[in-house]
């Protein structure tokens, strides 16, 4: 099977390690399958959703599109959620289908089915179910086939495939990934701090530096690639990653 994989950014923050390491093994699925890497940014109904300007979108998607193009990655696709909105309403429309405003299906669920998920990884968040409909039917659209991705994801695995399930679309092959951890044992996140990519940059760090790194400090033997099985069960960044 050819593999067609996506990289979503959260819109709170600029690329970072942690980034990089999820999108390293996207593409290595993609490429070694001859199928394909896409990047989509949510930027439609920013105002109400993540609480950004169209300026401060535009700044952000810059900022990450800039991180990727330094590092060498180049994606198959890039596309904004708000090119898709007319084809997303057609899509549901020919199919019959409404489009959920804050329904799973009719409201967000105060205990949702983690389908056998640790329940304590991820949070919900009041817009959860329009983004998660929103990328259901965009992989749909784009043959999205396999979605590598953070631990801290797990917590849309249900929904996501409750939708797929209502729109009676096949499932697709999930992995979460373990978080990535630094040296301080302070979790890789815009939450926690991450340094940017573009902070490396800036600092004189060459991007083959920080790959390579990175796959000393996440896989078991990096000699082996960026294989799903060669992950540390626990990455830890190396402590040259903090000067």
């Amino acid at each position: 099977m050819k593999y067609v994989t996506r990289f979503n950014p959260t819109t709170n923050g600029d690329l970072h390690l942690g980034h990089l390491y999820i999108i390293l093994f996207n593409i290595q699925a993609a490429q070694d399958s001859g199928g394909k890497f896409l990047v989509r940014f949510e930027d439609n109904s920013i105002d109400t959703l993540v609480g950004m300007t169209g300026a401060e979108m535009r700044l952000f998607t810059e900022h990450h599109l800039a991180a990727l193009y330094w590092l060498g990655i180049d994606a198959d696709g890039v596309s904004r959620q708000s090119e898709l909105d007319l084809p997303l309403k057609e899509f549901v429309a020919r199919h019959k289908w409404f489009i959920p405003q804050y329904r799973w299906p009719y409201s967000i669920p105060l205990n949702p089915v983690y389908n056998s998920i640790d329940p304590d990884r991820g949070e919900w968040f009041p817009y959860a179910p329009y983004l998660t409909y929103n990328k259901v039917i965009y992989d749909e659209l784009t043959g999205v086939n396999l979605l590598i991705r953070g631990d801290d994801l797990r917590s849309e695995f249900s929904l996501y495939q409750h939708y797929r399930a209502e729109l009676q679309l096949p499932e697709i092959t999930h992995y979460y990934m373990p978080r990535m951890y630094g040296a301080e044992d302070e979790i890789v996140s815009k939450f926690h701090g991450a340094k940017s990519i573009l902070e490396y940059k800036k600092l004189g760090w060459k991007p083959d530096d920080i790959i390579g790194l990175l796959a000393q400090s996440a896989l078991i033997d990096p000699d082996q690639g960026w294989q799903l099985t060669n992950v540390k069960r626990y990455p830890r960044l190396d402590k040259a990653f903090s000067t």
